[in-house]
């Protein structure tokens, strides 16, 4: 144990020598490292990693709103507590230096328009964002919206009108009714009935439903 902490004592004396963007490189590099021993492994928050703010992408598909003034309260509490909480997100790139990968939010969108938007914390963060990443395929949009509806709701957060938004996608995607509800975590009819929200009668080609709903058109 003394020397690994010995080991660890001289590779952080290195690090500190480093300039700016190597050294946070080098501190991202590292991490992933240990992270590849660590019991925890599989979880995302084991290795948080700095991305440069502008490369955390925000997503187009959000069902979740926050007005102006829990936006401020959301800045202030960063600049008085710091960052307590990293963007969850999914690695676009996976390869190339870690710090200008592009990365896709997945839940943290707030977090992540502060970190890029706000001078203070932007400054003081040194234009870097913290990251961690979700297992799975960040190419599956629906894995990947599937995730950010299950933050949201678990939070009891997400906004209707983007939520049948959501569904409108997985069906361009050719999701069924039922693969949409599994990722959503939606009963049937609250599937068909955002489906009805969006107002586009293509979105029931080839699908029956009770007569109970008339698709909108």
């Amino acid at each position: 144990m003394d020397k690994i902490l010995e080991l660890a004592k001289q590779l952080a004396a290195a690090i500190s020598k480093l300039p700016l963007e190597e050294k946070v490189e080098a501190l991202n590099q590292s991490r992933l490292i240990l992270h590849e021993v660590s019991p925890f492994k599989f979880e995302p928050v084991d290795c948080v990693l700095w991305v440069e703010s502008d490369k955390v992408i925000a997503n187009d598909y959000n069902p979740n709103s926050v007005a102006r003034p829990e936006m401020g309260l959301l800045e202030h509490s960063m600049l008085k507590n710091g960052v307590a909480m990293p963007i969850v997100s999914a690695d676009m790139a996976q390869q190339g230096p870690l710090t200008t990968r592009p990365h896709k939010t997945v839940d943290g969108f707030h977090r992540g328009k502060i970190c890029r938007t706000s001078k203070k914390i932007r400054d003081r963060l040194h234009g870097y964002a913290p990251v961690a990443n979700i297992a799975g395929d960040s190419a599956d949009l629906a894995h990947l919206m599937s995730a950010t509806v299950e933050f949201n709701r678990a939070r009891g957060e997400h906004s209707v009108e983007l939520m049948a938004e959501m569904v409108k996608v997985m069906i361009q995607l050719g999701k069924t009714d039922q693969e949409i509800a599994k990722h959503l975590g939606m009963e049937a009819e609250e599937v068909l009935r955002l489906k009805q929200m969006t107002g586009l009668a293509g979105l029931f080609k080839g699908q029956t439903y009770s007569k109970a709903w008339e698709a909108i058109t």
